[in-house]
């Protein structure tokens, strides 16, 4: 053959392959438009439409498009892909397809809203009347789950009944919402589509690992089951947290507007268990406690969760929590926390951090509720300074209103060792109030009584001053040794009127009234001392009559006689007057009870010390 002629043969097979080649490509063009049509018009049967950005097919990969939407009508999109392939004969016959949607991001549209999932990758093979899905795995979040399963169809041809409803899913994903690197749960799943009515389905998964936090809540592992299906769900879960662990059931009676229950226990490091059922409710995003009760150590649990851990007050510690028991709490985040009642057993041990001074507390009984920013105090008590004390009333910070304060038995002692001074003798307080008490302002309105019992002469406000001035005029008057008073006051914003004081030590009796200024920190007051006893006619007994001013600031309160003793006869009414010697003043009251149980509803209710509280 000549050089002409074969290169005569070369040029005629390169038109040749390069026709080949055009005819390849436009036959694939060809094919794959007619697949298209085809997959276009068996989704038109059923009623839907299909939208891609661009299309490809070739005898390997099948049919793919990108970025494809399905939508029902004018309706807005009910499913958005980045990617689906398809690969099904091309002339029909028996068999079947096989689906890819992925890798990439899916969402599913609803009434209710969008849900978004990323790297999805789903695998079926679809067959007439039924659909094998050999992969469905998708993440949400930090949730990602991995299943197979079946989905059966009607056979025939006509409009899709079909209406799309992602509320399981959409409600199943808010229950299992948790912060991890991923936390993974594997199962299969059934799809019944025949029929009328809607879609019959149940699925069961299962999975456990590392997770950081729950709806806010910290952890440290999760394991989780779940059976569900189209009527239901049930999930069982075990949270280990940082100081303890919780098993619980959530159930869900349907996929409406019924919220999801949650009955379980709640352990704390020590093996200590609370019971506890509840709700939640995802569309409004509100958790309800209906009861919980037993004798775990919520303080040390709630110091784990930060949304709690920062309502605690951080001048307050627990050394043992008491047994308690809660009925009907709520929690959203826009209108935070509220509770119907809280009541405790009558134990636990905390103690209150003021800075220079702390306050024990023990053996705390009572209960009380809370909503919008107020505390309602239903006769809530403790033992405090080796006495107790009962608080009642409504508290909306700073002040308490329709206030029912009692005192019963506190150490004189203890309460001055908590006031810096020191404890020397016995002595025990009684006292009530009723009324309200403003702690920012540091005010009272309201009225109430003290009474100090068993106390050292020189502990009882007066009587050791009064004490003093009898011995100075009247050489040879015995002391006594202990005395005791009893006080009503009236408070008045600043102002506090005390219209009955006595006071009793012995053969001497004090009474006095008087007015406490809050503002001004000052005493200011008259008294008059009784001194029973003194030697006289058999018949007539006599005694001696002092009246005094009492007044000043706090620090430095001071008790001057305005006049000569009297002395009187209990059988006459005539008096005799006896020249003494001037005696200006007595000196300080030392004596601070009544102060100091002034300034007890303050120092109970404040958060923390404040240098404009009365001291």
């Amino acid at each position: 053959m000549t050089v002409r002629k074969r290169r005569r043969w070369v040029r005629r097979g390169a038109v040749l392959l390069a026709g080949v080649a055009a005819l390849g490509i436009m036959a694939e063009w060809i094919a794959g438009r007619v697949v298209e049509r085809r997959f276009h018009e068996e989704l038109a049967e059923q009623g839907w439409t299909l939208e891609r950005s661009s299309a490809l097919w070739n005898p390997w990969h099948g049919l793919i498009l990108n970025h494809v939407k399905l939508r029902r009508g004018a309706e807005s999109p009910v499913l958005g892909a980045e990617r689906v392939a398809a690969d099904f004969p091309l002339l029909g016959g028996a068999g079947g397809s096989q689906w890819r949607i992925g890798p990439g991001e899916l969402v599913l549209r609803d009434s209710d809203g969008e849900i978004r999932l990323q790297e999805v990758d789903l695998k079926f093979d679809a067959h007439p009347g039924k659909i094998e899905v050999t992969k469905a795995e998708a993440r949400h979040e930090s949730l990602v789950v991995s299943t197979t399963g079946t989905i059966l169809l009607e056979s025939g041809k006509g409009p899709s009944r079909y209406e799309p409803d992602f509320s399981a899913l959409r409600g199943t994903l808010a229950v299992l919402k948790m912060s991890s690197d991923k936390f993974r749960m594997t199962g299969s799943f059934s799809v019944d589509a025949r029929g009328s009515g809607p879609p019959r389905w149940n699925a069961d998964l299962k999975g456990d690992g590392t997770v950081t936090s729950w709806h806010g809540i910290p952890l440290r592992s999760v394991s989780a089951a779940a059976g569900m299906s189209s009527e239901q769900s049930t999930i069982t879960a075990t949270l280990v947290l940082p100081s303890g662990k919780s098993d619980f059931k959530v159930t869900k009676a349907d996929w409406g507007i019924s919220p999801y229950r949650i009955d379980g226990t709640l352990k704390d490091d020590a093996g200590r268990t609370d019971n506890f059922s509840g709700s939640y409710q995802p569309e409004a995003n509100q958790w309800n406690l209906d009861s919980l009760s037993g004798p775990a150590d919520l303080w040390q649990l709630a110091q784990d969760i930060p949304l709690v851990a920062a309502k605690l007050p951080e001048q307050l510690r627990c050394e043992s929590f008491p047994i308690i028991r809660v009925e009907k709490a709520r929690w959203t985040p826009e209108k935070g926390f509220a509770v119907k009642s809280v009541a405790t057993s009558g134990k636990g041990s905390f103690t209150i951090d003021q800075g220079d001074r702390e306050i024990q507390i023990e053996k705390i009984s009572g209960g009380f509720a809370y909503d919008d920013s107020t505390w309602t105090l239903n006769g809530l008590s403790a033992d405090v300074f080796d006495g107790r004390v009962s608080v009642s009333g409504r508290y909306k910070d700073p002040v308490l209103t329709a206030g029912k304060v009692t005192i019963e038995g506190i150490s004189l002692a203890k309460l001055k060792e908590w006031s810096g001074e020191e404890a020397t003798g016995k002595g025990l307080l009684f006292g009530s109030y009723s009324g309200s008490v403003d702690t920012g302002d540091k005010t009272l309105s309201g009225k109430g009584s003290l009474r100090l019992e068993d106390a050292p002469v020189i502990e009882v406000p007066l009587l050791d001053q009064v004490w003093q001035l009898f011995t100075a005029m009247i050489p040879g008057v015995k002391r006594a040794s202990k005395g005791a008073f009893y006080a009503d006051f009236v408070a008045n914003s600043n102002l506090v009127e005390v219209p009955n004081f006595k006071a009793t030590g012995g053969s001497l009796t004090v009474t006095a009234k008087g007015t406490v200024d809050l503002k001004r920190r000052r005493v200011d007051g008259v008294a008059r001392g009784k001194l029973d006893g003194l030697p006289g006619l058999v018949t007539h007994p006599l005694s001696r009559l002092l009246e005094m001013e009492v007044s000043g600031p706090y620090d430095d309160i001071r008790v001057k006689p305005l006049g000569p003793p009297k002395l009187v006869s209990n059988a006459a009414s005539a008096t005799v007057g006896v020249a003494v010697e001037t005696i200006e003043e007595a000196g300080k009251i030392s004596g601070t009870v009544i102060v100091e149980s002034i300034k007890l509803p303050f120092r109970w209710l404040q958060k923390k010390a404040d240098e404009g509280a009365p001291r």
